[in-house]
């Protein structure tokens, strides 16, 4: 399965999102918008959707390895936004319930 970043920042070639609604996101407020900083160097902020996401093919020319790879921490944690997504439920105990609650918290 695959889902789409887009870069949310302001520039000459796109409109960016509204700096209030991407706040709201980085705190994980809604479990299909998920926000990060890729290290691609063209974009400083991106936004995850999880509501687009779509089967890949499994043959090679379906998609190209990049580098990058999550480490068993953050597959833990995508897994969980993902559950969270599609079940409407967060469950307590777990490591997005505690990082969502930290990110809520901060100043």
């Amino acid at each position: 399965m695959v889902a789409p970043f887009y870069g949310a920042d302001r520039d000459g070639r796109r409109g960016g999102w509204d700096p209030l609604f991407l706040e709201r996101i980085r705190r994980g407020e809604y479990p299909q918008y998920f926000w990060d900083m890729l290290p691609l160097g063209t974009v400083k902020e991106s936004v995850l959707r999880l509501d687009h996401l779509q089967p890949v093919g499994g043959h090679s020319s379906s998609y190209t390895l990049t580098d990058f790879v999550l480490d068993d921490e953050a597959l833990d944690l995508m897994d969980e936004w993902l559950r969270w997504l599609m079940t409407g439920i967060l469950e307590p105990a777990s490591i997005l319930a505690t990082l969502r609650d930290g990110l809520q918290n901060a100043g």
